[in-house]
């Protein structure tokens, strides 16, 4: 990115209590996992008490919001940006600008606007710098970080940190902007950006939210804080070769944000083997990338950004993509009777993949977003119809070091089907999409991957077939049953053929096109005379007549086709001689014999030719084919 000059404004040393705070019951959401914050046996959804009365949670998941946001220096760490980067970041100076504001304008559909604000000092972003460093803020460890304090981690720091940092900046935020747009007393939304110094893998400065409103924390013009986004700098060098902080990964971001609506993480905390591989991609609150995905479309409709309608009927269903902009026609959902407390369900939506280096709006229908140009979905598994295992006996996924894939799987809110995967094991989460372009077609009780409650309840109920190429759309036929086969046809009921013929293709055509089982099996009642493979190629091998019989697994329904294969006549070339000496003239060239008049001469040394002419010594191969070119003869002329 190209850097753009400008000052930063820092502060003096912010003096701020050291003081240990051991009782503090804090709300924690959200751990992410940036290369250089990577710490994953923290868990970072702990809910040590429920929260407090006043405590903001469920408020408007739509309208036009006001930010705050603040910038950290520890003594010894320093940001590198400036106030262009940092607006068009948030903001966007322009509607295709790749920022925070356009991320969530793109995903709800419109419905979500922010507007960020950040504290101001002389026309520049005022940037608090408080006194510790980074070292003693840092977990002790006696070889890495001699220097460290036992006792401190982000969780034991950030309260702290947050407390001086508003401290320094209430009197240089805006007036007379309102940031608590629902009048409940709570600032809405504020995120804090730290600048850190990597010490190897000794790091717990991670990002998260964090729950306030048990601390003593400065209102802003009389408006408490509570939930708050905390964002870990990631390093780049500035251009005196320096390792510097730069606050910005919009994935990081915008997952964070999402937090603050009380939107649980969707990852899990046991171990990297399968830390992610619930929702994986699909969805920004189990991995974030930069540019940010879109969430799934179970979670959209949670934050009433679509509508997500229940299919009651057989029938055959199209979707658009989550970034064609559109609110609805882009995810059903589907009950089973497996669950008659409706509690666990499938939800199904249309991903399509973007490209994560071009961001293009597209306002089509009045709608928001862009088909097959979006970066908000360019690092997604793949393009096809994703199905998820939703349950709401939970919220999240299950977080704790040590536990079981099984019991992981069980105790998730969100659940990506994946092809290998069981109630047991998680699958490839890779190849958890379906599309004819891959060839993952149907989704029933009889597929891999096929549909399974929480505790391994196989659902009978559900069928999805026939699901079509991704394109602009995708479709699918979903019934409670499987819907039987009624009649099978082939393309041809008779064939008559000359031994050596080229192979044919018989063709069956199963009715309905959206029968469960349209497997056939083939027959033929005299391998000696012609062969059929199991995809209904047909071989003739010997003289004779038989019978091809197709016949479907699904009600034994059968179509014939009778072939004939007779011998090919023998067609001598006798219009030359065996020899000819050089400079003989040219020899006209014709097929004599039984059925000749089939056949012409058409190629001498593999050149068009109706004549011999031995122009010099050697070996002339002379050719004679069918108009169809089904039969030939070659012969041989010496020329000396």
């Amino acid at each position: 990115m190209r850097r753009l000059s400008s000052k930063i404004i820092r502060t003096k040393s912010v003096q701020a209590s050291c003081i240990k705070i051991f009782s503090k019951k804090i709300f924690v959401v959200c751990l992410l996992f940036s290369p250089l914050a990577a710490f994953p046996q923290i868990q970072d959804y702990v809910r040590v008490q429920s929260a407090p009365a006043g405590t903001k949670s469920l408020f408007s998941y739509t309208g036009n919001f006001n930010q705050i946001a603040i910038f950290v220096e520890l003594a010894d760490t320093k940001f590198d940006f400036s106030i262009d980067e940092m607006t068009d970041q948030f903001n966007g100076k322009t509607e295709t600008s790749l920022s925070f504001d356009n991320y969530f304008k793109q995903v709800s559909c419109g419905k979500v606007h922010f507007k960020t604000y950040f504290p101001m000092e002389n026309g520049e972003i005022f940037i608090v710098k408080l006194p510790w460093t980074y070292i003693q803020l840092t977990p002790y460890d006696p070889v890495k970080n001699p220097e460290g304090d036992p006792w401190s981690d982000c969780y034991y720091n950030y309260p702290k940190i947050i407390k001086a940092a508003i401290e320094a900046v209430i009197d240089k935020l805006p007036a007379n902007v309102n940031f608590d747009i629902d009048n409940d007393g709570i600032i809405d939304f504020i995120a804090f950006y730290l600048a850190f110094k990597p010490i190897d893998d000794l790091t717990t400065w991670s990002n998260m939210k964090v729950d306030l409103s048990t601390e003593n924390i400065p209102k802003i013009d009389g408006k408490a804080v509570h939930g708050v986004a905390i964002n870990v700098g990631s390093s780049r060098l500035a251009p005196d070769g320096n390792l510097t902080s730069w606050p910005f990964d919009l994935g990081v971001m915008c997952h964070e944000t999402i937090h603050i609506w009380e939107i649980p993480d969707y990852y899990h905390y046991n171990s990297l083997s399968s830390q992610f591989l619930s929702v994986g991609r699909w969805d920004i609150m189990c991995r974030s990338w930069d540019p940010p995905q879109y969430p799934s479309a179970y979670l959209r409709g949670k934050l009433d950004w679509i509508d997500i309608p229940e299919i009651k009927t057989d029938g055959r269903y199209t979707l658009y993509p989550a970034n064609s902009g559109r609110t609805n026609n882009v995810a059903y959902k589907i009950y089973t009777n497996a669950d008659p407390n409706r509690k666990e369900y499938v939800v199904v939506e249309y991903r399509h993949k973007g490209d994560e280096n071009l961001f293009e709006p597209l306002w089509w229908e009045g709608q928001w977003g862009s088909l097959n140009r979006h970066c908000f979905d360019g690092a997604i598994h793949g393009t096809g119809l994703v199905i998820y295992r939703v349950n709401e006996n939970f919220s999240g996924n299950s977080n704790a070091p040590g536990l079981s894939e099984a019991t992981l799987i069980a105790n998730s809110e969100l659940m990506a089907y994946q092809p290998g995967g069981t109630h047991l094991l998680y699958g490839n989460l890779d190849k958890s999409y379906f599309s004819a372009n891959v060839g993952r077609t149907a989704f029933t009780p009889n597929t891999d991957p096929y549909p399974f409650l929480a505790k391994g309840t196989k659902i009978e109920d559900i069928y999805i077939t026939n699901i079509s190429l991704a394109g602009e759309t995708i479709s699918f036929d979903f019934s409670r049953a499987p819907i039987l086969v009624s009649s099978i046809e082939l393309n041809k009921s008779s064939i008559v053929a000359m031994l050596g013929e080229a192979d044919q293709t018989l063709v069956p055509t199963i009715l309905p096109e959206n029968a469960f089982d349209k497997s056939v099996t083939w027959i033929t009642s005299d391998d000696k005379v012609a062969k059929i493979s199991s995809d209904g190629v047909l071989s003739f091998v010997g003289a004779g007549s038989c019978t091809i019989t197709v016949k479907t697994n699904d009600g034994d329904k059968t179509a014939t086709c009778s072939v004939t294969v007779e011998e090919p006549p023998v067609f001598p070339i006798i219009a030359i001689a065996d020899e000819y000496p050089v400079g003989t003239i040219a020899v006209p060239l014709k097929v004599h014999g039984v059925g000749a008049d089939k056949l012409t001469v058409c190629k001498v040394n593999g050149v068009q030719a109706t004549e011999l002419m031995p122009t010099t010594a050697g070996v002339y191969e002379i050719e004679a084919s069918s108009a169809d070119g089904k039969i030939k003869i070659t012969t041989y002329v010496i020329v000396k």
